[in-house]
């Protein structure tokens, strides 16, 4: 029984004893994320040098991504988080002779991007103050709304992540995050990319390019319904679709003969898709033929 009592409170004690390291561990994940976020322009950071107080300070980085140290000159701190910003100013430290070792503690304080970026294809670009929280939807409301041309696809660049940006649709079925209506941060900056455009060419009476329109598709027919319909030279049988995939162009061959009879399924367009019909030049003569012989028939009409 003693040794039972024994071995049951020597467990407990070595529980209490792991319960530190363990809550040390959480508090270090918990830092490293908070850490996480990259140091920009404006942003006002407290500098803790331990053991050496008289190298603790605040200052704000400046518009290059530089503070300036007393006795060390610049240092380059912008693009890094807290810790990578830490150990480059230990190593500053140490290369200018001030001190053998350096333990640098490096903090955001104050976040000098307040704001936040509109730009592209909104009515009203420029830059927005972010007051609590900012959602997607709202900075499109701030910034007046998308234009005609606009694609409705928006490209959201966050300020700790330059190389990578995501994509959000406006009334589109793209894979979003928040139901498409994300938080954005001070910093981020947000594009409303222009609409595509498809080109109808060939025997057609209005020939040239169409805008794909804010959450808007143009498929085959509704292209050359736009470009007036073909002209009584076209062979649409022999219609093709010119497309461009990874910079390479591909021809597909398009009956749209058979699409006006409701033969066939037709197709969306794509960005920069070229729907090209091709004109019969024995039709194009004839009629030519016929042009000017009806001048020549009024002529004789009106001598006779």
């Amino acid at each position: 029984m003693y040794m039972k009592t024994l071995a049951v409170l020597l467990s407990c004690i070595a529980l209490l004893m792991q319960s530190p390291a363990a809550n040390s561990q959480t508090l270090s994940a918990t830092n490293s994320g908070a850490s996480a976020s990259v140091i920009g322009p404006g942003d006002l950071l407290d500098i803790s040098v331990f053991d050496t107080p008289e190298f603790s300070m605040s200052m704000r980085v400046n518009n290059d991504g530089i503070i300036v140290l007393p006795l060390i000159g610049d240092v380059k701190v912008g693009g890094l988080t807290p810790g990578q910003a830490g150990s480059r100013l230990e190593k500053s430290l140490v290369e200018s002779g001030m001190v053998k070792t350096a333990s640098v503690t490096v903090l955001i304080t104050e976040y000098g991007a307040s704001r936040v970026s509109a730009l592209g294809e909104f009515k009203n670009p420029g830059m927005f103050p972010v007051i609590g929280q900012l959602r997607l939807l709202d900075l499109v409301s701030e910034a007046g709304g998308l234009v005609t041309d606009a694609s409705g696809v928006l490209a959201v660049t966050h300020r700790d992540q330059q190389g990578s940006s995501e994509t959000f649709r406006i009334g589109g079925h793209l894979p979003t995050r928040d139901g498409g209506n994300p938080l954005v941060q001070p910093g981020d900056t947000v594009v409303a990319e222009k609409a595509g455009i498809v080109y109808v060419v060939g025997a057609v009476h209005h020939p040239g390019g169409f805008v794909l329109q804010l959450d808007q598709s143009i498929t085959l027919l509704k292209a050359l319904a736009l470009a007036e319909g073909p002209k009584s030279t076209a062979i649409l049988k022999q219609a093709c679709l010119i497309r461009y995939v990874d910079n390479k162009q591909q021809e597909i061959p398009i009956n749209l003969k058979k699409l006006l009879h409701h033969h066939g399924e037709d197709q969306p367009m794509n960005d920069d898709d070229i729907l090209y019909i091709p004109e019969s030049a024995m039709r194009a003569d004839l009629g030519k033929g016929l042009e000017a012989i009806a001048p020549a028939a009024a002529y004789a009409a009106v001598i006779r």
